[in-house]
């Protein structure tokens, strides 16, 4: 067992030596393909898994296992394999389970099988054996997979699989298949288009936040496809799991005891896949949008019966681009409203693809795992009308008043011609608008001008958080006695921010002048200044 190592480099031959090997189990590494011709000489394996080959731009054929013949489980998942499957792999006769997804494999199925087949996102094409087709009453039962391949089903094999919840057909929307395309469109009833996609995975319909979340309490899971009858949304699962004493584990999950979010109506229940889990929206309309996938780890016993803890790690797809590789919730820090969320904006055309796997990290058996999904469009840029000639001479005309209006106060301060003493400085700060406080007063909301309180200091003096008895946080400007500004800085830093008053521009509050204190009091950044956001760390 080397699985979930991230190893790398070529498949080592010597491990064609260890002849009495029964399980080789390679997943969630990172080894360089092809399959070496020595490997396939251990005749007793009974379990090979293999995945995430490094392709370097390259495609292999498959293997050569025909010497395998003890072989009960083959998985290579995702090994850039192409070609068609050999006739020898449906001749096994232990083999039980087969998961060939994520390839290119391309080809037809036989007719007959022995296998509980998974063979997602290949290039299969042709008619649907009998074998798929008429599943009533076959013994043994399959779980069978072959989404996404090419191929060509009739609306009623569609729709039959769509009531069996072991099997999955669905074709995927990707352009690959020239029947896909009709086949999501068909979803849009009466030309609908939606502009968002709310869903509670796993639980009930919910309100949060003024949102109404859709309910997804479909139990089938194992490998479905499953389309909502009223939202423009599905889901294809893919993957076969068993619980301790062997039976098919719940793909809904439900835990409302250990929740602190916020949003917990949310995240106290999900839907989990063994391997893959693919949510679809379908009738979008084009534009751009923001996706937000809301996850809770519900679904790890806190009581384990074995002495290492199970880790539930998976990739995140969003529109076939990988957003997260080796996702851990546990391991995921909450946001300011302790949720768990990974949040991506991404373009639309028609239709929404968000898509969880396991790619053999973490544990196995702990799939994907999600909680809610909430894709809302961006609203388009506002266009501002061009300003005609006339109104571009108002504003010329404006900005000329405007400067000579504070040319004339500056005047008047004395800033234009001799100097004054401190008092009449000071005094002329009435002219200026905003409120005069007093020092009790700020000392109080600073209490006492705390270190605790501080933000910073630069060159003016120090910068203390303060809050006010209605409640209204402030910034306070003490001007320090290290400082080489004086008076007439103090003044001039008052009539500068005074008269520019802007959104996008801090607004000066009111000052202090008392006890030979000089405080200019502004509102309190919550975010820190815009220099923090471009050049801090």
């Amino acid at each position: 067992y080397a699985q979930g190592n991230s190893l790398s480099g070529k498949i080592p031959t010597f491990i064609a030596n260890w002849t009495q090997l029964d399980v080789l189990d390679l997943l969630g590494n990172n080894f360089e393909g092809p399959w070496p011709k020595e490997i396939s000489s251990l005749e007793n394996l009974d379990y090979l898994a293999l995945s995430n080959v490094v392709t370097r731009g390259r495609a292999y054929d498959f293997p050569d296992l025909s010497r395998m013949t003890s072989l009960q489980d083959l998985t290579l998942r995702k090994c850039s394999l192409r070609g068609p499957i050999p006739g020898y792999i449906w001749e096994l006769k232990n083999l039980q389970n087969l998961d060939l997804s994520f390839n290119e494999l391309s080809g037809q199925l036989p007719n007959s099988i022995s296998t509980s087949l998974t063979s997602m996102e290949n290039k299969l094409n042709g008619l649907l054996p009998g074998w798929l087709t008429k599943r009533k009453n076959v013994k043994p039962h399959r779980y069978v997979d072959v989404s996404e391949n090419l191929f060509k089903i009739t609306t009623s094999e569609f729709n039959a699989s769509s009531d069996d919840p072991d099997v999955n057909y669905f074709p995927g929307c990707s352009s690959n298949s020239p029947h896909t395309k009709d086949r999501c469109d068909d979803y849009c009833h009466n030309n609908v288009k939606y502009n968002e996609l709310l869903i509670n995975c796993g639980g009930k319909e919910v309100t949060s936040d003024n949102k109404h979340y859709s309910a997804d309490q479909n139990p089938n899971g194992s490998s479905t496809f499953y389309r909502s009858e009223t939202g423009g949304w599905g889901y294809s699962s893919m993957g076969l799991t068993k619980s301790l004493d062997n039976r098919p584990a719940s793909l809904i999950i439900k835990d409302t005891c250990t929740l602190s979010n916020t949003a917990a109506v949310l995240v106290e229940t999900a839907r989990v896949a063994p391997i893959s889990l693919k949510y679809y929206g379908f009738c979008f309309s084009d534009g751009t949008y923001t996706v937000q996938l809301y996850f809770a780890e519900i679904g790890l016993s806190k009581k384990q019966a074995y002495p290492i803890t199970p880790k539930r790690v998976f990739d995140i797809d969003i529109q076939g681009e990988n957003v997260r590789k080796n996702y851990n919730i546990e391991a995921e820090k909450e946001n300011i409203d302790g949720d768990k969320m990974v949040e991506h904006i991404t373009s639309i055309k028609s239709y929404l693809e968000i898509h969880l796997y396991w790619s053999g990290n973490g544990s196995a058996n702990y799939g994907p795992l999600i909680s809610a999904i909430s894709v809302t469009k961006v609203p388009p840029p506002k266009h501002h009308p061009k300003l005609s000639p006339a109104l571009k001479a108002v504003i010329a005309v404006s900005s000329l008043f405007f400067l000579a209006l504070l040319l004339l106060l500056l005047r008047k301060l004395g800033y234009l011609g001799g100097k004054r003493s401190s008092k009449e400085e000071l005094k002329a700060t009435e002219l200026f608008p905003g409120g005069v406080y007093t020092f009790c007063q700020i000392k109080d909301a600073t209490q006492n001008f705390n270190v605790v309180n501080k933000l910073g200091e630069g060159g003016f003096g120090p910068v203390y958080k303060g809050l006010l008895p209605d409640g209204t946080t402030i910034a306070v400007k003490q001007l320090s006695g290290k400082s080489k500004q004086g008076i007439r800085e103090f003044v001039n830093e008052i009539g500068t921010i005074s008269a520019l008053q802007h959104p996008n521009l801090v607004k000066l509050m009111g000052y202090c002048a008392e006890d030979n204190e000089l405080l200019l009091i502004y509102e309190y950044m919550e975010n820190n200044s815009l220099d923090h956001a471009l050049f801090g760390p």
